[in-house]
């Protein structure tokens, strides 16, 4: 539809689209780095790129959905020599956008539910003490 921002979002479901939500993640940011720099008293002139890199950021959170054959390339480092956790990191640090900031706790806080990085433990052990 016409005035939409266009998604550049990739299925998250493969290590090669994990590889290439990096580089879609790294690029966004740049980005909108770009952006804020020419249109520094103007933030509707950097809001679009504002979006899209929340965007990009919040779909990382589908990588938890299968740990085992995801976090290997997410840990891999294929956006310009540096792992997606390593972007987030710089981002959370440096990015004065709030909204942005929140979104990569958020995905962190989904990466690391221990609910999906633990084996299930079988019925078993409750009477163990």
């Amino acid at each position: 539809a016409k005035g939409q921002l266009k998604s550049s979002l990739v299925d998250l479901s493969t290590a090669k689209g994990v590889t290439q939500a990096g580089s879609a993640l790294s690029r966004a940011w740049e980005r909108n780095q770009l952006q804020r720099v020419r249109h520094e008293d103007d933030p509707e002139q950097y809001m679009d790129s504002e979006v899209t890199l929340y965007e990009q950021i919040k779909a990382l959170a589908a990588v938890s959905a299968d740990p085992r054959q995801l976090y290997p390339p997410l840990m891999a480092g294929e956006a310009q020599s540096r792992s997606i956790p390593q972007i987030l990191l710089q981002l959370v640090s440096q990015h004065e956008n709030t909204d942005i900031t929140t979104a990569i706790w958020s995905v962190w806080a989904e990466w690391l539910d221990s609910s999906l990085l633990l084996p299930e433990e079988s019925d078993n052990n409750d009477e163990e003490l």
